[in-house]
């Protein structure tokens, strides 16, 4: 039962709680089935889609792939279970061949990666790529863009070859060059990832042909209609940025390749129009940007100057387009993009240059895969208080039809509300968004204590289950009484593009945001939802860094976490002055400048949330992985806060880099974290420092 009610501004539906129910619990996150990857067979009859499991007691995850009909008339069908795993993100990576009998799909044993052919009708599964061939090789990584030649004959890839192993302990200094020293993912100076060559491989004879050169990594393929062509991206040296990509086309038959689209930036997702006779691609339009900006492009075919679209909508949505897909007639494209709290569905007219939202709002919606000729959908839909399940679609856009229902245990479990909110900034430029998740009993005119979370980027995250952070329990806070509050700032894509270049075009990457956050805060506070005398804030890298910054300029907040943050801005910068790309990369998105320049050396310095590190008073918790590069900026966080006497507690988790990904270290992160606020803001429990467990 739900009642609507206007609350200053926010409209919110208060939910009554139906007898029986229960609150959510940190195990119902972590052990809650996840959507990995949905694939749609190319005449839009039948849906592929991967769902991860969680193996809490080994400590692993496990993905499964399934099959069922996209009328969603029989029964799913478990057709692979893939191999236990350490990370969330790891996936199979399913790909139908063209006649829709068969997929390939990607498992990595003993380190190599395996590629195999599954016949549906049989249940058969014929290796393609094995661990012999990777090993006489010598190539251990096989890219997951492998793709299928239209007549089901041929099968292109891009496979790196393995570093030469190291026999013996070394007996000489090492030269400090990438990511292997002195920790797994402290770069001091970038070294290019392992080079990619494009193969051809012969299904039926397994035969297997080597088609571009020494230097060139290729990362992306794409068949032509008529299977005689291959475009791709790549590289041009693999010792370039790691964003740059030009994109090729190669003759099948010949072997000859020609240069396609080169330029500064990348270019890169090729997709055929329906004829051959034009390729859509995601470009920077020649200039390489880390804040990553990107248009929707078209090249013909053969050549020639590239014609970019939609730069009105850009300008409007301030984001990066993906998913390209071809409409039947040739005359419009389908894409993806980031916009406010959601990921949509995008059809754009190429002779109009209109674009139009086909999903609608309210749900978060990704994994799209398409039928060949654009009629059908298949994708994944979740919200911030459901995991995501897979549903089907006609288009331009019907009512979704759901086609799975993996967590039948969810209907037993109180919902939070969840509700945007809006703001505008202190200086008068921006209109600021966030989201209000709210306990499922919250009634308007009750104050709640609130926790400030900052997500991570500076790109936005969205409104899917958890927000696309790494299983943050929101909800869980929710239940327990809390408002949680995730807010945008300046900075963040997918509200425009001035937004979305405020930082890196005034060097402004703690002050404005900082600002943004506060003045969110005081609205909720003036809207009668916030309690200011319980106030709490946690973040996420950059979040993390952020929240660093709130942590030594104010002290409203009466608890803090700290994830993986950044907290001294100078060090950054000098860390990364050597490498032409990490620099152009702070410049692109914090506005950083040269450590060495006086001028700049005084912003980057006073910049630093440590620069205040004597106004920090509010008990903070740090967190941060053994094998992380901000690790040692988290040891002079909680030097600093130690010398001030500051309570705080310092955790460091084994086997993690940016990002905890194990279930039991993300249950034991999610456990401090809410000690850690029932004792400083609601004055419940012991001490979290007393506990050393």
């Amino acid at each position: 039962m739900a009642a609507c009610v206007a609350v200053a501004g926010l409209i919110v539906s208060v939910h009554v709680a139906a007898a029986g129910k229960r609150d959510i619990t940190i195990q119902d996150i972590v052990d809650a089935p996840a959507v990995l990857d949905v694939q749609l067979s190319p005449d839009g009859k039948q849906v592929l889609y991967e769902v991860r499991h969680t193996l809490y007691e080994q400590n692993e995850y496990q993905t499964e792939l399934w099959l069922r009909d996209a009328d969603g008339k029989t029964a799913p069908r478990r057709l692979v279970v893939g191999p236990p795993v350490k990370s969330p993100y790891q996936s199979l990576h399913a790909q139908w061949t063209p006649g829709g009998r068969s997929f390939i799909y990607f498992t990595t044993r003993n380190g190599s990666s395996v590629l195999t052919r599954y016949t549906i009708a049989n249940a058969q599964e014929e290796p393609l790529l094995t661990q012999k061939w990777t090993a006489s090789a010598n190539y251990t990584w096989i890219n997951q863009f492998a793709r299928v030649s239209p007549d089901g004959k041929t099968l292109a890839f891009a496979a790196a070859e393995a570093p030469a192993k190291k026999a013996n302990e070394p007996v000489r200094g090492i030269v400090v060059a990438g990511s292997d020293w002195p920790r797994p993912q402290v770069k001091v100076q970038w070294r290019p990832e392992p080079q990619a060559s494009l193969w051809l491989l012969d299904i039926a004879t397994k035969s297997v042909r080597r088609m571009t050169g020494p230097t060139m990594s290729v990362s992306e393929v794409a068949w032509s209609p008529d299977g005689k062509r291959i475009a791709f991206a790549a590289a041009p040296n693999a010792h370039d940025s790691p964003y740059k990509d030009d994109l090729y086309v190669l003759d099948v038959r010949s072997g000859a390749i020609r240069p396609l689209v080169q330029q500064p930036g990348w270019d890169h997702e090729a997709t055929w129009s329906p004829d051959g006779r034009s390729i859509a691609f995601i470009s920077q339009k020649g200039k390489q940007d880390f804040n990553y900006a990107s248009w929707v492009a078209v090249v013909s075919a053969s050549g020639g100057t590239p014609r970019y679209y939609f730069d009105a909508f850009q300008q409007q949505s301030g984001s990066v387009p993906a998913n390209l897909h071809w409409t039947a007639d040739g005359e419009r494209v389908l894409f993806t993009e980031s916009y406010h709290f959601g990921r949509h569905l995008f059809e754009g007219d190429l002779d109009t240059n209109k674009v139009r939202q086909l999903s609608p709002n309210g749900r978060y919606y990704q994994h799209y895969s398409f039928s060949a000729d654009a009629r059908h959908l298949a994708l994944a839909i979740e919200d911030v208080t459901t995991p995501s399940d897979v549903y089907m679609t006609s288009l331009p856009w019907h009512a979704p039809r759901k086609l799975t229902n993996l967590h039948p245990g969810w209907s037993d479990i109180r919902r939070a509300q969840v509700r945007t909110t809006k703001w505008r900034s202190r200086d008068n430029r921006f209109d600021i968004e966030g989201v209000v998740i709210l306990p499922p009993d919250w009634r308007p005119g009750k104050r709640l204590p609130t926790l400030l979370y900052i997500p991570g980027g500076p790109s936005m995250p969205r409104m899917g289950f958890m927000m696309d952070e790494p299983f943050f329990p929101f909800l869980v806070f929710a239940a327990r009484g809390w408002a949680v509050f995730i807010p945008s700032s300046r900075g963040r894509n997918g509200f425009g593009m001035e937004m979305w270049y405020a930082i890196s075009r005034d060097a402004d990457p703690m002050p404005g945001p900082f600002a943004d956050v506060m003045s969110g805060v005081d609205d909720l506070i003036a809207r009668g939802i916030a309690d200011p005398d319980k106030l709490a804030f946690s973040g996420l890298s950059y979040g993390g860094t952020l929240g660093s910054y709130v942590l030594t300029h104010t002290t409203r907040f009466k608890a803090g976490d700290i994830n993986e943050g950044f907290p001294n801005t100078l060090r950054l910068a000098l860390r990364y002055a050597g490498s032409p790309f990490s620099r152009q990369l702070l410049h692109d998105q914090y506005g950083t400048g040269s450590p060495w320049n006086k001028k700049d050396l005084r912003v980057l310095w006073e910049n630093s949330p440590v620069y205040a590190m004597d106004h920090a008073k509010t008990p903070t918790l740090l967190e941060f992985g053994e094998l992380a590069g901000a690790r040692d900026e988290g040891v002079e966080l909680y030097s600093g806060l130690q010398y001030f006497h500051v309570p705080s507690m310092f955790i460091v988790y084994p086997r993690t880099g940016h990002g905890i990904e194990e279930p039991k270290l993300l249950i034991d992160s999610y456990r401090r974290q809410l000690s850690w606020f029932d004792y400083w803001v609601l004055g419940k429990g012991k001490d979290p420092r007393l506990d050393q467990q």
